[in-house]
């Protein structure tokens, strides 16, 4: 699946789309509540934080974070409240993830965006191809389609692109 793009190339477009939809649907968001225990009882459920606090909901959207660095608090623990709740959990693999690179030139290049281009990796004495994509010039490195879509489908296991 390639990555979606708005024509701003901004996050903050995103967000604000889905501010927008959670807004038209009267949907709460709650930031900061550390869950420790999520329980769901005929078509309600209740959860407990680990502050003790309680809140009862028709409906959850769990959304946890990942399992990769706790020090943002994805601490994979949302993985065993939905396998709790009943949910199967598949192997875990990374997502989208950016290229960050040492050469000092890129950061000057910010904002330009290179169409449908081939790139190929060298990874232990290997040439490994991608798929043809646009490739985004960023702050710390490169981004856009055919970055995202090489880190997920192949899991980072490559070395340098450069």
């Amino acid at each position: 699946m390639d990555g979606v793009f708005l024509s701003t190339e901004k996050a903050k477009s995103v967000v604000d789309i889905l501010n927008n939809v959670l807004d038209e649907y009267k949907v709460e968001l709650i930031y900061n509540y550390r869950l420790e225990h999520l329980q769901k009882h005929f078509k309600v459920f209740k959860l407990i934080s680990t502050e003790n606090q309680l809140i009862i909901a028709y409906n959850v959207v769990l959304a946890t974070g990942g399992v990769t660095y706790k020090e943002t608090g994805s601490s994979g623990d949302g993985l065993n409240i939905a396998e709790a709740l009943g949910h199967s959990i598949t192997e875990i693999k990374p997502g989208g993830v950016l290229l960050t690179v040492r050469e000092e030139w890129i950061p000057d290049l910010k904002g330009i965006t290179l169409e449908d281009v081939g790139l190929s990796l060298r990874s232990g004495g290997k040439i490994i191809p991608l798929p043809r994509g646009n490739l985004l010039f960023t702050h710390f490195g490169v981004s856009g389609p055919v970055i995202l879509d090489m880190s997920h489908e192949n899991r980072g296991n490559y070395g340098q692109i450069w």
